[in-house]
């Protein structure tokens, strides 16, 4: 598997990318992903939403950990139907329902709200995604967006928000920052 370092710089905000891996350069680090599945496993939500499934790596570690857990879903999201189709074969046989459409006309069904989301989709939407869903949050719901390094936009977009909820930033070499809604 590729170092991180083939597609993040080294920079102050993560001066070793080399120490991540990544299957390529739209793909979530791995140990992200792991962290992301290891939220799920303790967390154990009903509804989980991701955005920006791509090649569903990251779904395919939420849908084993949700296995693993003995309940919940995942919906995961993905504008791009060739990609989604690939995403629906790598978690066939595990609790992930991938939708081909955009994350802007989806919202949970009457009586469900999410318990966990994973926004990783066009890197300005998931901002976007963060408001517009919020009223669908459950309470104490994690939610993790990725790319919120300084080299990328979302970072000064979340800094605008000032968000009124407990969040903590991982240094990792593309940046990651996990929210705890109200």
């Amino acid at each position: 598997m590729p170092r991180e370092s083939e597609f993040t710089p080294s920079s102050s905000w993560c001066p070793e990318p080399e120490l991540w891996e990544a299957y390529d350069y739209d793909s979530t680090e791995r140990e992200v992903t792991d962290l992301v599945a290891a939220f799920v496993r303790a967390t154990k939500p009903r509804l989980v939403l991701e955005t920006g499934t791509s090649y569903g790596y990251t779904a395919e570690a939420i849908g084993r950990a949700l296995l693993a857990n003995g309940r919940g879903r995942l919906v995961t999201l993905e504008h791009d139907a060739a990609l989604a189709a690939i995403a629906r074969t790598r978690c066939r046989d595990l609790p992930v329902e991938v939708l081909a459409r955009d994350s802007g006309l989806w919202t949970p069904m009457p009586g469900e709200s999410i318990d966990f989301a994973w926004l990783d989709s066009h890197i300005i939407q998931r901002v976007h995604e963060l408001v517009r869903l919020r009223p669908h949050f459950s309470a104490g719901a994690i939610v993790g967006i990725h790319d919120t390094g300084p080299q990328h936009p979302v970072h000064e977009l979340i800094s605008k928000l000032q968000l009124p909820f407990p969040r903590i930033r991982l240094r990792t070499p593309r940046g990651v920052t996990f929210l705890e809604m109200p």
